[in-house]
């Protein structure tokens, strides 16, 4: 088969972990959270992320009447802060990175290996940057997303997607297998869970078939997105919450893709291991 998965034995090319609080946090917290990497219990931190950097907000004058934009002027004022740290095979692009906004706290990874591994050192860093946040601001919101992308070495004319996706998938409208150019398929849907904790979660399944100097190639980015029916204010619950959750949205990102994919597929990215 010409398909390869993005990174050779898996085809996840970034994964995303997501916090997420109802009342945004203030310039004064996200300066606390840019000093927290010289905190002495903070260890992980420095050892992960050789730069820091705090976003300033850009402040942009609408006139009243006219909807005229008036000169942008920035603003003392954090709007979140950046942890990061260079790839050394990619330039100019992060492999690991820690993204605190005024409402969200994103881990991203672009350089994955296996979820046990990736998802234990995530979890470190959310430990740090929790009670952080939690003691004054419940946590409402879970969300885990995967990039996967497939690249087709061989005449783009051979392309077959048959061989990628299963005509028995629930996530594919039929003519799909039928199209012989670029095509893209958006679908999402609510799910109503009481495990293993209580909340509403949302699936989103897009597929994009894209091209790039002739050669064709597959992205397919899933998103689970658990909403919790009673947002957690305490930073050891969410700590003990994340523990269920994350592995649970995994999971279901993991059953879509079996689902999605053939078996020739599944087994060259090693789906069950």
């Amino acid at each position: 088969m010409a398909l390869f998965p993005f990174a050779g034995d898996n085809s996840i090319q970034n994964v995303v972990f997501a916090l997420e609080w109802a009342e945004p946090l203030t310039s004064s917290d996200l300066a606390g959270i840019q000093d927290i990497r010289e905190d002495p219990n903070a260890t992980v931190l420095r050892k992960t992320f050789s730069q820091v950097q705090g976003q300033r907000m850009l402040m942009i004058n609408l006139d009243a009447d006219t909807g005229i934009q008036a000169p942008v002027s920035n603003s003392k004022e954090l709007g979140g802060v950046n942890f990061s740290r260079p790839s050394t095979s990619n330039f100019g692009a992060a492999s690991r990175a820690l993204n605190i906004s005024k409402t969200n706290c994103l881990a991203v990874v672009s350089e994955y290996t296996r979820w046990a591994r990736i998802w234990a050192e995530v979890r470190d860093w959310f430990s740090i940057v929790v009670p952080k946040i939690a003691t004054t601001r419940p946590i409402t919101t879970f969300g885990l997303q995967y990039t996967d992308v497939f690249l087709w070495k061989a005449d783009p004319a051979a392309f077959d997607l048959g061989q990628i996706f299963s005509k028995t998938t629930d996530y594919l409208p039929k003519n799909v297998f039928l199209a012989t150019a670029l095509w893209h398929s958006h679908h999402g849907f609510f799910v109503h869970q009481q495990q293993p904790l209580p909340h509403e979660r949302l699936d989103n399944v897009n597929v994009n078939v894209l091209e790039n100097a002739g050669s064709r190639s597959v992205q397919i980015i899933t998103s689970h997105k658990a909403v919790l029916t009673s947002p957690i204010w305490n930073a050891q619950e969410v700590m003990a919450a994340l523990d269920k959750i994350m592995p649970d949205l995994h999971q279901r990102n993991k059953a879509v893709l079996d689902n999605l994919l053939t078996s020739d597929v599944k087994a060259k990215i090693k789906l069950q291991v």
